[in-house]
């Protein structure tokens, strides 16, 4: 199994394919993964019956606590409320590092239709507020943050999407390399 050195942030309206996209990555790479959702329902039982204002803030706080200290390559998040979390999200996970925010940009009605289908589906008002943030929002948070961002399209198998990251990473680490003064390279043996 190959290791990610560096750490990708795939974010995007509930039901684009993110969750699909990083089962692929952890086909090939030994990778810790962060799932934003998980922290839910472990969270819903222990703040109780808080109003919804309330709860949202507390759990961003809870979500922030746990991603600062995780070792995940890997961070999956919806784009809820990107206003008030993408950047202190953002900013936790990188840890000074370099990173790559994946987008993955999918139609409203797709996503909608998507999430119809499954068990626990997210409620449409919220796929509505998630899809009111396209990628141009991200785009420029992530120049503000110096982030490398990656718009991918749900209309891409997944294959398609994996191999996009995967190119872009090398393309990444080329023009990394290039920068690097020869004391650079000398310092690294």
């Amino acid at each position: 199994m190959k290791t990610l050195d560096v750490p990708i942030f795939v974010t995007g309206p509930s039901g684009s394919g993110k969750t699909r996209l990083v089962q692929r990555m952890t086909q090939d790479f030994a990778i810790e993964v962060f799932d934003a959702r998980e922290l839910i329902p472990d969270f819903a039982l222990k703040f109780g019956n808080n109003d919804l204002e309330e709860k949202l803030r507390d759990l961003y706080d809870e979500v922030i606590d746990q991603l600062a200290s995780s070792s995940a390559s890997i961070l999956e998040a919806s784009n809820d409320y990107p206003d008030q979390i993408f950047e202190k999200l953002a900013r936790t996970f990188f840890k000074d590092k370099k990173g790559l925010v994946v987008f993955v940009s999918a139609p409203e009605q797709i996503c909608i239709e998507r999430q119809r289908r499954r068990e626990n589906p997210t409620p449409e008002h919220r796929i509505i507020k998630q899809c009111s943030y396209p990628f141009s929002y991200y785009k420029d948070k992530a120049e503000i943050l110096g982030l490398q961002i990656l718009e991918i399209s749900w209309l891409d198998d997944t294959e398609t999407q994996y191999q996009a990251i995967l190119s872009h990473l090398e393309q990444q680490n080329k023009e990394n390399f290039a920068r690097e003064t020869p004391d650079d390279i000398d310092n690294q043996f």
